[in-house]
């Protein structure tokens, strides 16, 4: 789950922005992925290539993928849009595109839900359950539009995906998993938690056009 921390500084170079990339962005992209890898071995001695010759794996990989593609699309998307209208402030427009892209995926999610007989019956269920459903909705469109908004201060969207994929193994490994220092767990929260500390001086510095990203980026924290 944490290799579009790579995947999209790959995307980057690949389309001619390897200028706006430091080796010390890929470093730090790399310790997340090798913290998440730690993060759900129990012992050392459980890391074996075996154990991710799996469906479940290659499921992870393609999750990879698509949020390797719709994070340089929206990148680009913004981009495009900024530059055209230059009077609007970038949070502005960062909002309406939010909201036109909400709808479009309510759109095309409503062909898969509604097409199916458990997908009515799920959403039917959710509809019983909005309470929960509903603030669960709304947190996970404000939190992605903090992400979009990034993007218009940040140097490159491999600064910003790398952050938002180090609030993986820094959750889960502080709030969920229980464990002695020595333990996997233990060492891949410790290795993202560097990343963190350094990637925020490094998006306060050259990284980043305005220092107001720091705040933002801390969020993730």
């Amino acid at each position: 789950r944490a290799l579009p921390a790579v995947t999209v500084t790959a995307g980057s170079v690949f389309l001619g922005r390897a200028d706006e990339i430091s080796s010390l962005c890929w470093a730090g992209g790399i310790l997340i992925v090798i913290g998440c890898v730690f993060l759900p071995q129990r012992q050392f001695r459980d890391l074996k290539f075996a154990n991710y010759r799996r469906k479940a794996f290659g499921f992870a990989m393609l999750a990879a993928l698509g949020t390797t593609g719709y994070s340089i699309i929206d990148d680009q998307a913004l981009a495009f849009l900024r530059s055209d209208h230059p009077d609007v402030h970038p949070v502005a427009v960062t909002l309406v595109y939010s909201f036109f892209q909400v709808l479009a995926t309510s759109a095309w999610l409503s062909l898969l839900v509604f097409s199916r007989a458990r997908g009515r019956s799920s959403f039917s269920s959710s509809v019983r359950d909005w309470r929960h459903v509903l603030p669960t909705g709304a947190f996970i469109t404000i939190t992605y539009a903090v992400v979009l908004v990034a993007l218009a201060f940040a140097r490159d969207v491999s600064y910003v995906v790398a952050f938002r994929q180090a609030s993986i193994p820094m959750g889960v490994g502080c709030t969920v998993f229980q464990g002695s220092d020595a333990d996997p767990k233990a060492f891949g929260d410790d290795d993202s938690r560097d990343r963190i500390d350094f990637g925020r001086v490094r998006l306060g510095g050259r990284g980043c056009k305005q220092d107001s990203l720091v705040k933002t980026v801390q969020t993730f924290r």
